[in-house]
């Protein structure tokens, strides 16, 4: 039979190795500038095969390497494949015959998923300007053949130790499976061990030792500027499938290590017109990836028409909680001095701080996003990708709880770190409507929050600096107040505070603070006494000036145990001008219009007994 000159490199190709392999796919470049589906494929996964009726695999030349807990496969693929891959895995060579007894890792693989796609801008946005490749599976090492196949499995308990792995196209057949070729034909010997994040740059990687860690979450078609310096690929926990590829940036900065993942999940499926809605199709629609709004997706994001029956699960906060650990044992930060920025979409990180607040010292949010099913269009974003508001996520909370940032506020047990917002009362993003309530339903549970508001709208808003008030990414301003095991003064009733009004833009000041100026410093936490300085540092204060002062996080002084403890305010001169007795209520007590008399501050004091 006549041979098709299509198919004819792609014999070559699935029956050629090494350098040889590199001479035949030069050789058919000419064909793979006239395909539009080379590589990054822009036709949905799934189409029949370009040629059912011959008998030659799409995969060829299967290889296995483990390293760090992970079977990393990679494969030759035919060029012109558009078909997704199957994955699987047994303690016995996989051949036709005994396909049954393998176990599935996956079926859902996309075609030449060697490709790198977050640096493909028929792929991804904002693409740092490298040129195409496949992905760098080892530090230092060339990037392998993007135009190949790459699965990545997270060795588990119940795997074989030494185990045969396969792969297959979706519709090829059981006859399809070649030891040597698409099945492994010698094991590869694996383990359960800790996934180590790869290290992407051709520079050493930078040490550091000691320096506080800073996670910035980045806002709505954002990305972290240069090249992302970290790659690593998912558990099954971590996405809607296992083996999903996350990529963060980290910079060594003198006084901080700061942390910028890249908030993009790959779906294997363009968004329909109905999941991107009227207001967004253009970019939403664009690419076979999405953002996941810092939370997670659907577990059957990838099946447009099995949405309903899937599960809003908080993948991005897992892998995101997985690559801070990553970064605090491999860059030896200070495990106490960990803090969250959040702009826009970026604020999300709020609602990770509230679900762990024993790994952040504190949150500073600009413009947040408080409530997404009840600001703007937000909630319809979120719809494409996690589901219905009233959907049962994961973790058995009702979506629409879920991600509510107030309400988990409301049910917060514990001290939720201190919270900076800057917000813009003409924002009409996000809306104003909620901020004020947020700021009320903190300083109502005792919660500490330092908030700024001005008229500007969700692009301008709290830009400027303002004495008294930290700037933003001001790290130093943070190191020095707060820590995981450093207690800290919670203020309200502030009578220097402005009314932020009820979330009307016409009620309450144009432009305002909470808290703004105090400033204060532990002097001691012990089991004898709890002592704070208290100041205000802002120009021409008419003393006294008076404010709630509820201390937090506290380290060694027992108020738990108590019912009263008993508190002093003492002056600069050293002169105590109040005492009072205390009632602790859940562990908390509030000395109420604490005066602060002088420039110098005042001094609170508190002790078990009189």
């Amino acid at each position: 039979m006549k041979k098709s000159k299509d198919l004819y490199p792609v014999m070559l190709i699935s029956n050629l190795k090494g350098a040889m392999f590199r001479v035949s796919y030069i050789s058919i470049l000419p064909l793979m500038l006239f395909s539009p589906n080379v590589f990054g494929s822009k036709k949905q996964p799934g189409n029949t095969h370009q040629n059912p009726g011959k008998e030659i695999s799409i995969v060829s030349n299967l290889r296995a390497e483990f390293r760090n807990g992970q079977v990393f496969l990679t494969w030759d693929e035919s060029i012109n494949n558009n078909l997704n891959l199957r994955v699987y895995i047994s303690h016995n060579p996989i051949t036709g015959n005994n396909l049954s007894q393998a176990r599935l890792l996956t079926d859902q693989l996309e075609p030449h998923s060697a490709n790198d796609w977050y640096d493909d801008p028929g792929e991804c946005p904002n693409t740092g300007g490298v040129p195409v490749h496949g992905w760098i599976i080892e530090p230092g090492r060339s990037p392998i053949d993007r135009s190949g196949g790459l699965f990545v499995h997270t060795v588990l308990q119940k795997d074989p130790r030494l185990a045969y792995l396969a792969v297959l196209g979706e519709k090829e057949s059981n006859a399809m499976l070649k030891t040597g070729v698409n099945s492994l034909a010698n094991p590869v010997s694996i383990s359960v061990g800790q996934i180590q994040a790869i290290w992407q740059l051709r520079e050493p990687q930078p040490s550091a030792k000691g320096l506080p860690l800073a996670v910035s979450l980045h806002s709505h078609r954002g990305r972290p500027n240069g090249e992302l310096t970290h790659l690593f690929f998912g558990d099954s926990t971590m996405g809607w499938r296992e083996g999903l590829p996350f990529k963060f940036k980290i910079t060594v900065r003198p006084d901080v290590v700061l942390m910028e993942p890249y908030d993009r999940v790959w779906i294997n499926r363009r968004m329909t017109a109905e999941e991107a809605r009227p207001n967004f199709p253009p970019y939403d629609s664009l690419y076979r990836e999405v953002e996941s709004w810092w939370y997670g997706t659907n577990s059957k994001i990838n099946d447009v028409s099995q949405i309903p029956a899937g599960i809003p699960t908080n993948y991005t906060e897992r892998w995101l909680l997985w690559a801070m650990k990553w970064v605090q044992q491999n860059y030896q930060t200070d495990p106490n001095k960990v803090y969250a920025f959040g702009a826009s979409m970026g604020t999300g990180v709020l609602r990770l701080v509230l679900r762990n607040p024993d790994k952040f010292a504190s949150v500073d949010l600009l413009v947040p996003i408080l409530d997404p099913f009840g600001e703007g269009t937000v909630g319809q974003r979120m719809k494409s990708r996690v589901g219905e508001p009233e959907s049962i996520c994961s973790d058995g909370m009702k979506l629409s709880d879920r991600l509510n940032t107030i309400q988990l506020v409301e049910s917060s047990k514990t001290d939720i770190p201190p919270i900076v917002l800057r917000v813009g009362r003409s924002d009409k993003g996000v809306t104003w409507l909620r901020k004020p309530v947020l700021i009320k339903t903190l300083q109502g549970q005792k919660q500490s929050v330092f908030a700024g508001w001005d008229n500007g709208t969700h692009s301008t808003a709290m830009r400027k600096s303002y004495g008294g008030f930290p700037d933003w990414y001001d790290f130093k301003w943070y190191a020095s107040r707060f820590a995981i095991n450093m207690s800290y003064p919670v203020f309200t009733g502030f009578s220097l505070d402005d009314d932020p009004g009820n979330g009307d833009e016409n009620v309450g000041d144009t432009t305002g603070f909470i808290n703004r100026g105090l400033n204060w410093k532990v002097i001691s936490d012990t089991k004898s006494d709890y002592r704070v300085l208290v100041t205000v540092d802002l120009p021409d204060v008419t003393y006294p000036v008076f404010v709630n002062i509820s201390p937090r996080r506290l380290q060694n002084f027992p108020g738990n145990n108590k019912t009263i403890v008993y508190a002093s305010n003492i002056n600069d001169k050293g002169k105590i001008i109040e005492k009072k007795t205390l009632t602790i209520d859940k562990g908390i007590f509030t000395y109420e219009r604490f005066a602060i008399t002088s420039a110098a501050g005042n001094v609170l004091l508190v002790k078990e007994d009189k």
